[in-house]
């Protein structure tokens, strides 16, 4: 029989006995989840982009836009800068996707029709990934990584730009090479104008850009 001291004892050591712990299961995320969360990370850092800029936006901005903690936002990327250069590779990339559907037309276009088509399609992206296109031109400048992502697209682009010269029978004037380049050229002055000035009428300037293409 167990004197009272060693009963209590007994019973506090009981006291202390704890169950087994218990596994916890983590499900498994999975991959299109993943690249959902991350675009929308994307998404609400374009939006505070496109109002602030690059350097005026936080990450903070960021992180209050996605409603996201910061641990969430830190799975996808290791910072801002990350972010940043996300968001300018979508935006350098995408035009040129969207050019490329051009290109594999069958029958292809013809060199008028496609510069009047790029300008329309430039004037209705000029207030979102047009003027985002060109804080990424600006952010170019001093940024080696975002400078050589848009040089690499921009090469990309006149590839793609040579691709649709050279099926459109261009006249005997200039290169596909050199056409392609002037093409390019008309398509980024009417951003720029669109986007500083303010005022640029689409319509006449599709219509004058297709006719000094339409001799090259």
């Amino acid at each position: 029989m167990l004197r009272p001291a060693e009963a209590h004892c007994q019973e506090r050591s009981f006291s202390f006995i704890r169950p087994p712990p218990t596994m916890c299961v983590v499900p498994k995320i999975s991959e299109e989840v993943r690249a959902a969360r991350r675009a929308h990370i994307l998404d609400a850092a374009r939006a505070c982009f496109l109002t602030r800029g690059f350097h005026q936006t936080s990450m903070d901005d960021i992180l209050r836009a996605a409603d996201v903690s910061a641990g969430a936002a830190y799975r996808y990327f290791a910072g801002k800068g990350e972010i940043i250069e996300a968001v300018a590779g979508e935006t350098v990339t995408g035009l040129t996707s969207r050019i490329e559907s051009m290109a594999a037309e069958d029958p292809p276009p013809n060199l008028p029709d496609v510069m009047r088509r790029l300008v329309h399609l430039i004037d209705d992206v000029a207030d979102d990934s047009g003027r985002l296109a060109l804080i990424v031109w600006g952010e170019a400048q001093t940024d080696p990584v975002i400078g050589e992502l848009a040089r690499g697209e921009l090469l990309r682009l006149r590839r793609v730009l040579q691709s649709l010269v050279a099926q459109s029978e261009p006249g005997n004037n200039a290169t596909p090479e050199s056409a392609a380049a002037v093409v390019y050229s008309l398509l980024a002055g009417f951003l720029v104008q669109r986007r500083v000035i303010g005022s640029a009428d689409a319509e006449a300037y599709a219509a004058t850009a297709a006719a000094l293409v339409s001799d090259l």
